[in-house]
């Protein structure tokens, strides 16, 4: 509950391709470290009131929005919908299957395999409206994607991180890790694995991928990995 006098926040920016030793206290001397800072002064005594980094969005518009296309007559006969695993805190992190259904059994399991994911770092919620587009587009009517459903088989995991949206974490899971450090399933023993329930629920999702036709998408919310370290070489990045 926010109170009347004026408050004093900090939010840091970290970044976010190697782990950092612990910030020296004065974060003046410390180039690599950004450190945004404002006041604020609530306008009546006993507002409630939330501060984000971006626009939410939250892990019920995520369900409302995948109960939307399961109900909905056309985009629903493009999708099945599974629950991937359960969270520490008992939430669903859920998985769904797009293509097209129409055709053999096994001609659906032999199409390639697209995965695409958002949400590892529950702060970057611009990943969860990208999500949302992409979805509405992949079970739409479109020629376009009426084309890639009958050539593709797509796992879409909306929600990698739900507890961690829950909360208001930034990066971390409920466990307090870093869930994008956690794809080495094999190398991970189990009591790493049962604290990341979600990202040891993907293990089956990523060994699927193990073919030359693979593809993994992962929906973010920041520029490091928008931009090529090095000039592109003869078409390629």
């Amino acid at each position: 509950m926010c109170r009347a006098a004026p408050r004093r926040s900090t939010l840091s920016c970290y970044p976010e391709l190697e782990p950092e030793p612990e910030p020296e206290p004065d974060t003046s001397l410390n180039p690599n470290r950004s450190t945004l800072s404002f006041c604020w002064s609530p306008e009546r005594e006993d507002d409630l009131v939330y501060f984000a980094m971006c626009y939410p969005y939250t892990y019920t518009e995520q369900c409302r929005h995948l109960d939307a296309i399961e109900a909905h007559p056309l985009r629903a006969r493009h999708v099945r919908r599974e629950l991937l695993a359960h969270t520490l805190a008992g939430n669903a992190c859920e998985m769904l299957w797009v293509t097209d259904y129409t055709a053999a059994q096994s001609d659906i399991y032999a199409r390639r395999v697209v995965a695409i994911s958002a949400r590892v770092h529950p702060g970057e919620s611009n990943a969860s409206f990208m999500m949302h587009g992409i979805l509405d587009f992949l079970t739409g009517t479109s020629a376009e994607a009426d084309a890639l459903r009958r050539e593709l088989l797509f796992l879409v995991v909306p929600m990698l991180n739900p507890d961690g949206v829950i909360i208001g974490n930034y990066r971390c899971s409920l466990a307090a890790v870093d869930l994008n450090r956690r794809w080495a399933w094999r190398l991970q023993p189990r009591a790493v694995e049962a604290a990341t329930p979600c990202s040891g629920g993907c293990n089956p999702v990523r060994q699927r991928l193990h073919r030359c036709d693979r593809m993994h998408a992962g929906g973010r919310g920041h520029r490091r990995g928008c931009t090529p370290r090095s000039a592109p070489s003869s078409g390629s990045w």
